[in-house]
């Protein structure tokens, strides 16, 4: 991780970290509270988890107690296999209690309502390389019938969230892309999809990356405003996904809880240059897996003929 000093006025969220004037006021992060590598999760995201034995400063410190205490914090492990797991895969510790995820009972159909926009803010948050949208954007993520317009998007690597496969094996993909929407009321919902490095970049996602990744700043803190205009759609995977949905939390501090996660089954494939370019900024940059205890993701089949289908016109 680069030794950088932050400049700008920022909080997390899912390592997501929010620019102060698109977002409800919230704690700020006080970097200077941690005495070791101030900006970031530690060597292995232990710093800011929330099981036993974790080397967590950051919760002795209010007003970020939750993320030492919270009880349903994110990311978490999702789990398909058809037996409740008490292993954390990411801390290793055994007394989590993670049930198998569920086929949601009524579900909330989700609509992907990007636009194309001409104004580009690419952010060095100090966490994360992030894409701020400005105030008269107009996309958002439509919940049923209600609408979270998109704040901002950015990337970790390796991947927050981890998937315990229907055989029992744990999946991480090498990085994840966060879509962080927030209502005027304060409502947050994360949408969160996964990048692959195994498999062929398609050209939207390419060249959408090249108009992010050659522009940011080195610098913690700093926005960068080159021309050009880019559409947040083209970061989404073609064709039918399945969606999972949970109650979680941001993933810094202060590590709020109240957030609804939409976590796409289907990843984006990207280069693996695009991986070694984003750890080039921050490297092991995704808190690590928090205890699911008994929290039951719901499952939404995506097909065809609905909302969770995407196509490029």
């Amino acid at each position: 991780m680069k030794n950088t000093t932050i400049k700008g006025c920022v909080f997390g969220m899912a390592a997501i970290l929010f620019s102060s004037s698109s977002i409800a006021a919230s704690p700020e992060w006080n970097h200077s509270q941690l005495s070791t590598d101030p900006y970031g999760q530690g060597s292995n995201g232990q710093r800011w988890a929330s099981f036993a034995g974790a080397s967590n400063d950051i919760s002795l410190n209010l007003p970020y107690a939750e993320c030492g205490i919270g009880g349903h914090q994110s990311p978490i492990a999702i789990n398909l296999n058809t037996s409740t797991q008490t292993t954390n895969p990411g801390s290793g510790y055994t007394g989590d209690t993670n049930p198998p995820a569920r086929l949601a009972k009524v579900s909330s159909p989700l609509k992907f309502q990007y636009v194309e926009d001409t104004t580009l803010a690419i952010y060095n948050s100090g966490h994360a390389v992030q894409v701020n949208m400005p105030t008269t954007y107009t996309g958002n993520l439509l919940v049923g019938n209600d609408a979270y317009p998109l704040v901002q998007f950015h990337f970790h690597t390796p991947s927050e969230h981890m998937i315990i496969t229907e055989q029992g094996a744990t999946k991480q993909y090498a990085g994840e892309l966060h879509f962080v929407h927030q209502r005027t009321d304060g409502k947050i919902v994360v949408l969160a999809v996964f990048l692959d490095d195994t498999g062929a970049e398609t050209k939207e996602v390419s060249n959408t990356l090249n108009k992010i990744l050659p522009n940011v700043s080195t610098s913690a803190g700093i926005t960068e405003t080159p021309s050009g205009q880019l559409n947040p759609m083209a970061l989404l995977p073609k064709g039918k996904t399945t969606v999972f949905t949970y109650a979680g939390s941001l993933t810094t501090p202060p590590c709020s809880e109240g957030v609804n996660w939409y976590v796409l089954s289907e990843p984006i494939h990207v280069s693996p240059n695009v991986i070694v370019t984003l750890q080039s900024y921050y490297n092991n940059g995704n808190r690590i897996t928090q205890n699911t205890l008994g929290r039951v993701v719901e499952t939404h089949k995506g097909t065809a003929n609905n909302s969770y289908f995407h196509d490029y016109d």
